[in-house]
């Protein structure tokens, strides 16, 4: 694969598309990772998803979080533990993805049930409401980030995630993580009568947990 790795991409690598010590990284940790599936388990069947995903990467490889992902996949595509799910589109996905979504989908795997809670705060009054804060989630370290908004964005348009606020997480398990959520909203605005806590979920689909199974480790 790291032969084919270097006969796809080294066009890309003439034209400064791709530096030079990138590529090499990339086709290390494709090395890597394919050496360590036990050769009972290698299946060539999928091997043309692995070059769809090699083309697909060409873009993306001067970023270290999705060299990473696109590497894991390579390795999935050809280890039959993992390749029964393996589509095509998973290639796709990877490519339109930016760090920030890479890092974020890192977060989204390391959560319980791949899932987070999620909150914001509105404005509501006779005529109707509006948001007064864009979203922030919680993670199951209790570490709450914000300026999540476009990846939430990018991942739901991509099929990965549902975000929503028309439901949310009711077990007592989340209860601490949404009064956390909104005790730190409402530290940064002037709280009144008008301004409610909304909460919301960020749940994973069907194709986001598989394409999660395949590009994490």
């Amino acid at each position: 694969l790291a032969g084919i790795i270097g006969l796809v991409l080294l066009p890309f690598q003439k034209l400064n598309i791709l530096n030079k010590q990138n590529l090499k990284d990339f086709e290390e940790k494709v090395n890597k990772k394919t050496s360590h599936i036990p050769e009972s388990n290698r299946d060539p069947s999928k091997l043309g998803i692995a070059l769809k995903a090699i083309e697909e990467a060409k873009y993306q490889l001067n970023e270290e979080d999705l060299r990473e992902l696109f590497s894991n996949l390579i390795a999935s595509s050809v280890d039959d533990r993992k390749n029964s799910s393996i589509t095509p589109r998973f290639a796709t996905v990877l490519s339109q993805l930016g760090p920030k979504e890479a890092q974020l989908l890192q977060r989204l795997n390391d959560q319980i049930a791949n899932q987070i809670a999620l909150g914001k705060l509105i404005y509501r009054n006779n005529s109707g409401s509006r948001d007064v804060s864009k979203p922030v989630l919680i993670l199951d370290s209790h570490d709450v980030e914000r300026d999540i908004e476009s990846s939430l964005d990018i991942l739901e348009s991509l099929g990965i995630i549902n975000v929503t606020f028309n439901s949310w997480f009711s077990s007592d398990f989340y209860l601490p993580y949404y009064e956390e959520i909104e005790k730190y909203l409402k530290a940064t605005v002037c709280i009144n009568d008008t301004i409610a806590f909304e909460k919301g979920m960020i749940s994973t689909t069907t194709f986001g947990k598989k394409l999660l199974s395949s590009i994490f480790e």
